[in-house]
Order: structure tokens, then C-alpha cells, then sequence
């Protein structure tokens, strides 16, 4: 193989990782050195990077973790917290192949449960080297063209709301550091995540993404904000690197649902993924026992696609993130809502870092 060779990045690597993974026409945050430094603040949580090498020359790398909890033992991740920005990034099949190869020799010398590699599309590399695919979630991406092509894109009901959402009196934000995180964490975020009976991260976990994301890229971190009479009622996360904007844990008050609000934070959104010249605005997962939310991110302009996610079992079973959709865990999240909050407030990072 042209003398290619693949080993375990190393911290000089770094740079010579962001080079190769930045160079991906549609490369986002979780693939650069930034993720690696916000995982690596978090418990649990190791980079095992896989770089192939013909000489000095990195010809591609996997992005990997080892995701460790105690008593359930340890797992390797690409990516963890994404669903469609993990696998390989390489110059040649040959290269890609290697990649596979060496994931599935780290995991046996681990011993870990198993190793989940996300990517956005099929691999078939993956299953060469012996993993098994399986369909997860679909997940969402809006081509960012310009601002009168996005928005003839959406939807005909959404570009009605947008239009009586300027009378509404409610004003859209953007925060370029993301100096509020703690306040729309407080008052919108933590609200929304219990009323969903969903296990919500700490604080210092979006913090350290924030930070870390900044360190990569000084406008990487921003939130877009909504406020009524002076109080927020509404924001999403926009992480900024390569060849997309990252639009994470976007949330409404409840008694603002029904004002366009959501719509329009999207959409400012798609607006400053434009004016930074950004082509691609990942919106992640688009759960498939959730019609209305993979019908909002199609009004939206999303063209909607599937994602796979490559297994190998080493020592126990798979635990796939998609057994864990909302159409799946009805009662467990029934029972989530009901238990008192200082107990899910403790439990909640907990369970959200070994599924993440």
C-alpha cells in the first residue's frame, strides 16, 4: 500500500489533523482538534485518533474515543455527541481501508465493549474489515446559497410565519461568544430538556464546548437568542469550523411555541451561515419516530439523509443511540419526568456522556 502505515496520533499531530480533516468540503467541528479538547475536559472520555502516514505525510485520520463509565466497562466512539460527522477522512480507498483495519485491531487490544464508527453515508471499506452496518437516525443539512435562495427553499407556510413574526415584537440575538450560554441554559434549555423527559447535560459541559470551540476558531461559538419584553425565551448553539455551521440544542419556552419563534431563530441561523460563507448548515439528527421534527427541519430548506453507523462487538453488546429515540423511550421518559430533580440534575450527565 505505497508504504502506508497507521498508528495513534499523537498531540504534535493535531495540526496535521485539522489540515487533513479541513480540506473536506463539507468538514464540521467535531472532526477538529476543538472536539478533541472539549471531550478530553469531560470524565470519561479519551482521543484515540487513528492517522495514516505514507512518510511525513498524514494521507488521512478517524477520529476515535474511548468512552469509558464505570460499572459499564468502556466503548470507542467516532464521533461521540454527532451522528453524522464520524468515520474515516482519507485521500484514497487504499488509505480508508486502513483506517477501518487498524479501528477494529484497537478495539480487540482495548478489550472495550465495541467500537461505533457514525458516518454520514454508507462504507463499504467498513464492512470489508469486518463491521456490521446499521441504519441510525437520519440526520439534516441545509445548502447555504444566498439569503433570497434560502429563503425561497422553505416552506411556504414558514416564509407566511417569518413575515408575521417581524410584528410579533419578539427580537432575535446573536451572541458571537456565546457570553448568555448560562442564562438560556437556566431559562430556556434546562426547562425544555425536563419537559421532555430527556436527561440533560450539565452546564459546564455546553461551557466547555463553548470554550473550546472559541479556542479553534475565535467566532466558532455562537448562540442566537430570543427575547420577549426583555426575557429569553428562545435560542440555538451555532458551532462555526471548516465546511459547515453546527446548529445544536435549539429550544423554545413553551408559551412562546406557537409565536414563529423557532422558525425564526433557524433562519437567522441560515442567514449568519451565509454572510460568513459557510456552504453547508448541519442540523443534526432528524429522529424518525419524530415526524414533526424531520417535517419542521424539511420546511426549513434540509434536504434529509440516512446515517449509518458501523459495529464490531468485542467484549459485550452494542448499545445503539437509535434504541434510545423518543418513539422508543416513551415510558422511560415518563418516569424521568416524575422523579424528582435532584436526582435526574445528578444522573443526567451521567447518562447523556456513555450514550452520547
Amino acid at each position: 500500500m505505497n508504504g502506508l502505515y497507521a498508528r495513534i496520533f499523537e498531540q504534535k499531530d493535531l495540526a496535521g489533523i485539522d489540515k487533513c480533516v479541513l480540506s473536506g468540503l463539507e468538514s464540521s467541528i467535531y472532526q477538529t482538534s476543538a472536539w478533541t479538547v472539549f471531550l478530553s475536559r469531560l470524565d470519561g472520555f479519551k482521543p484515540c485518533h487513528i492517522v495514516v502516514r505514507d512518510g511525513p505525510e498524514i494521507r488521512g485520520v478517524l477520529p476515535l474515543f474511548q468512552v469509558s463509565r464505570f460499572p459499564l466497562g468502556s466503548k470507542l466512539i467516532s464521533v461521540p455527541f454527532d451522528m453524522s460527522s464520524g468515520g474515516p477522512v482519507s485521500d484514497s480507498p487504499e488509505t480508508e481501508a486502513v483506517l477501518f483495519s487498524h479501528a477494529a485491531e484497537l478495539a480487540r487490544e482495548l478489550k472495550v465493549r465495541y467500537i461505533e464508527i457514525r458516518t454520514p453515508g454508507r462504507m463499504d471499506s467498513a464492512i470489508k474489515a469486518g463491521f456490521r452496518e446499521v441504519a441510525t437516525f437520519s440526520w439534516a443539512k441545509i445548502p447555504l446559497i444566498s439569503e433570497d435562495e434560502n429563503f425561497g427553499m422553505l416552506d411556504k407556510g414558514r416564509r407566511t410565519e417569518l413575515n408575521k413574526f417581524k410584528r410579533s415584537g419578539i427580537i432575535i440575538h446573536c451572541d458571537p461568544r456565546a457570553v448568555k450560554l448560562k442564562e438560556y441554559y437556566d431559562l430556556v434549555l434546562g426547562p425544555h430538556f425536563r419537559r421532555k423527559g430527556t436527561p440533560l447535560p450539565s452546564l459546564e459541559y455546553y461551557e466547555a464546548m463553548r470554550d473550546a470551540v472559541l479556542g479553534f476558531n475565535p467566532t466558532g461559538s455562537v448562540l442566537v437568542y430570543a427575547e420577549s419584553d426583555g426575557r429569553m425565551i428562545g435560542g440555538g448553539l451555532m458551532l462555526c469550523a471548516g465546511g459547515s455551521v453546527v446548529l445544536k440544542v435549539l429550544a423554545v419556552d413553551k408559551d412562546f411555541m406557537r409565536t414563529g419563534v423557532g422558525t425564526a431563530i433557524v433562519w437567522e441561523c441560515i442567514k449568519y451561515g451565509i454572510s460568513k460563507g459557510y456552504p453547508i448548515l448541519n442540523y443534526g439528527i432528524a429522529d424518525n419516530t419524530r415526524s414533526g421534527q424531520a417535517h419542521f427541519k424539511t420546511d426549513m430548506g434540509s434536504q434529509i439523509l440516512e446515517g449509518f453507523a458501523y459495529i464490531m462487538a468485542v467484549t459485550g453488546k452494542p448499545v445503539m443511540l437509535s434504541d434510545f429515540s423518543e418513539g422508543k423511550t416513551s415510558l422511560a421518559r415518563n418516569i424521568w419526568r416524575m422523579t424528582p430533580g435532584l436526582i435526574t440534575d445528578r444522573l443526567g450527565p451521567a447518562v447523556i456522556n456513555w450514550l452520547c
